[in-house]
């Protein structure tokens, strides 16, 4: 099916959410971006600021506008774009992203916007600034939510450390975020991850100077808040310390003590499911194995916290004695979801492992004792 029998780009759009013209029209899209790119592109991001059109043609139009970023473009398959039709290109996905779109139209948006943001050869400072200008909205509000959004983007997709994770703009993110974190609202999980991200790329003296003294520690209470109140939103915070403490583990450093507390409790909370207790011994895990000094600084928390879950996981109930089941941690499923016995106790065996490997014998005595 050629490209003219379809009405317009919206209609392109909803004809490739429909399965019976899916194949046709992504035939078509794909002739149009090969022919005429910027047209193309300019339409799509026309289709975001409409309104009337269904949500999820939005949502789509979202997610294909990333294929006209600054990174593809590079490439050299979209043809010559000036510098006039890269600003109208980037204004308008930025006013798409202001107008207050539903949530998944925000989110393809954000990393539409954080992959345009990435052009070191044509720099757009405004997308950093405007969504510092962003964080400063109340907690729970939409405004919030698409700038906490985007701020992890931005920052996941800054190598070069001159957008937000530069150290000029990480200064001006510090009070909001610490506003959010200490809020209850969803924009506080969305603050959890922003603080994380920006702690894995920004630079290491903004890690230990700025970020680590003044957001670790509301991380970790964000998290443990999270976890009390709501556990889905708390694994969500779980996932974002496994990413800090394996890639950024200075970040944490300082409140190790806290975080094994924090973590091990979790992972020994008998209300909590398989996945977020699994999480839980992972961002231990982690940070051990990222940074073996500061674990070993902190053998004793290793030691009361995280090693008997990990001895919980690796016995079998045969193998344990009433007395001993009585002062054991709660069973554990293994990090991979599996029902089968034989993987439990592999887990736990590798949980073991990776500890007596990273700790060696500050920790080995323990583990012998408690592995009888």
């Amino acid at each position: 099916m050629e490209a003219a029998l379809f009405q317009d780009t919206p209609a392109l759009l909803a004809a490739q959410l429909d399965p019976k013209t899916q194949k046709a029209a992504e035939e078509a899209f794909a002739q149009q971006q090969r022919s005429n790119p910027r047209q193309l592109a300019s339409e799509l991001v026309s289709c975001l600021g409409n309104a009337q059109l269904n949500p999820a043609v939005r949502q789509l139009a979202a997610t294909l506008s990333k294929r006209f970023t600054a990174p593809r473009r590079a490439l050299g398959a979209l043809g010559e774009w000036n510098s006039q039709a890269v600003e109208g290109f980037r204004n308008a996905l930025w006013q798409a992203l202001a107008s207050g779109p539903e949530p998944p139209v925000a989110r393809a948006l954000c990393v539409a916007v954080a992959e345009e943001a990435s052009d070191a050869t044509q720099p757009w400072p405004a997308a950093s600034s405007n969504c510092v200008a962003g964080l400063n909205a109340a907690p729970g509000t939409p405004q919030a939510t698409v700038a906490l959004t985007l701020c992890a983007a931005l920052a996941d997709g800054d190598d070069a450390k001159v957008g937000i994770t530069g150290d000029a703009s990480i200064s001006e993110v510090i009070a909001p975020l610490q506003q959010h974190l200490s809020s209850d609202a969803e924009t506080g999980v969305l603050a959890v991850k922003a603080a994380c991200t920006l702690a894995i790329r920004c630079s290491s003296a903004a890690r230990k100077q700025v970020l680590a003294p003044q957001l670790a520690k509301a991380v970790l209470q964000a998290t443990q808040v999270f976890l009390t109140k709501d556990e889905s939103r708390g694994v969500e915070c779980l996932d974002a310390l496994v990413d800090a403490a394996g890639e950024a583990p200075a970040f944490l450093a300082a409140d190790a003590g806290q975080l094994l507390g924090l973590v091990g409790a979790a992972a020994n909370a008998a209300q909590f499911e398989p996945e977020t207790r699994s999480r839980a011994l992972e961002v231990a895990l982690a940070l051990a194995e990222a940074a073996p000094a500061v674990a070993r600084r902190h053998a004793s928390d290793v030691v009361t916290n995280v090693i008997p879950v990990a001895v919980g996981l690796s016995r079998t109930p045969e193998d344990i004695t009433p007395e001993e089941g009585a002062a054991q941690p709660c069973p554990l499923l293994a990090l991979a979801d599996c029902d089968d016995e034989g993987e439990h106790v592999r887990g736990g065996d590798q949980a073991l492992r990776r500890l007596a490997a990273t700790l060696g014998k500050k920790v080995a005595p323990k583990l012998l004792g408690d592995a009888g």
